[in-house]
């Protein structure tokens, strides 16, 4: 009796794997992202001028980063990126955009 009990629910048909749906949404649009920007020459110029440096002295951030998308950045680019503290307001971090 147990034999058959044992076949029975081993003979039980395998679920088929459910198909794994991609989640889409657009990275710079999620809440946890800041706000990017791409600075202006006349922008670029200033921020230069103001901390005394180089575009080949600022952090880089890829080209293809997800927090780019949708903003035309190329490589040369300066991006400003704004992220708000609730303690201490509005801070702001520049990139130099790279292909590399």
């Amino acid at each position: 009796m147990v034999g058959k009990a044992v076949k029975k629910v081993t003979k039980k048909k395998k679920a088929a794997p459910k198909k794994k749906e991609k989640i889409l949404y657009v990275v710079p649009d999620h809440y946890l992202v800041p706000k990017h920007s791409v600075l202006s020459d006349k922008e670029k110029e200033v921020l230069f001028e103001r901390f005394d440096v180089r575009f080949s002295e600022l952090p880089k951030i890829l080209l293809d980063d997800p927090a780019l998308r949708g903003l035309d950045a190329k490589s040369g680019h300066v991006i400003k990126i704004e992220k708000v503290d609730s303690v201490i307001g509005t801070l702001e971090y520049y990139r130099g955009v790279s292909s590399e």
